[in-house]
Parts: C-alpha cells; structure tokens; sequence
C-alpha cells in the first residue's frame, strides 16, 4: 500500500507541469486599465488623461482596453488615496492628480491615506506652455521665452 502511494506521488510529481510566469502581453490581453483623474471632466489634467488614454494602449503588450474615470474631491486627494488603498494593485490602474499630492503625507494634517515613497510614484507629467496664434495675426515664427 505504501509503495503504491510513493509510486503514485512520482507519478503526479513527473506529469506537473514546470511553473511559467504569465508574459505581459498575456496579462493584459483582454484587461480594461483605468486611468483615475483626480478632477471633473473638462480639466487640463481630464484633458492630459482623455489624451493619454487614446494613445497608451498601443504602448502597453496586449493591447488592453483604456476607460478614463474622473473622481475628483479634495484637490484629488480621493482618487489619490483610492488608488492606494482600494484600487488593484496589478498595473491595471493608474491615477493622474495635482502635483502637491505627492508631497501631502509629509505635512502631517495632511488626510492622506498613503506614503510619500517614490517608488510608488513612478512618474509624472508636466504641462508644457503651448501659445495659439491665428495666422493672420502677423507673427511669422514661434519665440521661446
């Protein structure tokens, strides 16, 4: 009986499959990433998302879908602590807020719910100053300031 459970137990061990990690492509494949603003529709940093999301699935392996979901509140410190504390912690969640957020946790009275640690803040976006001018407005070239 017992050398039959031995045999039995090499048996299984020999037909298990080897453990492979899932590909990135693999892991996307299918999935929505949402991008959290911290501010009502119709913003700069709305804007900054909306843009982003057009462009940022083709970047990302598998291609996953890209919904914009604003939830402003507290100068964005709600979609911030959302992102931190609720949201999925598997790269299928993004958060875009003001800039001081990120500083907020050192202040102390500060209501965030999370930890100034840079490695949790991986990047961020500044806006670029962009003029318009109409072409009959007699410019001829762009200046930088």
């Amino acid at each position: 009986m017992i050398k039959n459970a031995i045999a039995l137990s090499f048996a299984l061990a020999a037909l298990a499959s080897p453990a492979r990690a899932q590909s990135a492509e693999d892991f996307y494949r299918g999935k929505t990433v949402t991008i959290l603003v911290g501010f009502t529709a119709g913003g700069g940093y709305d804007l900054y998302a909306r843009l982003l999301g057009r462009h940022i699935s083709r970047h990302i392996p598998g291609n996953p879908a890209v919904v914009v979901q604003n939830m402003p509140g507290a100068g964005s410190m709600r979609s911030a602590n959302y992102l931190f504390n609720v949201a999925p912690k598997d790269g299928t969640a993004i958060g875009m807020f003001g800039r001081g957020i990120a500083i907020e946790p050192l202040i102390g009275s500060s209501p965030a719910q999370f930890e100034a640690v840079p490695e949790k803040m991986m990047n961020h976006v500044h806006a670029p100053a962009l003029a318009m001018l109409k072409h009959d407005d007699g410019h001829t070239g762009r200046r930088h300031p």
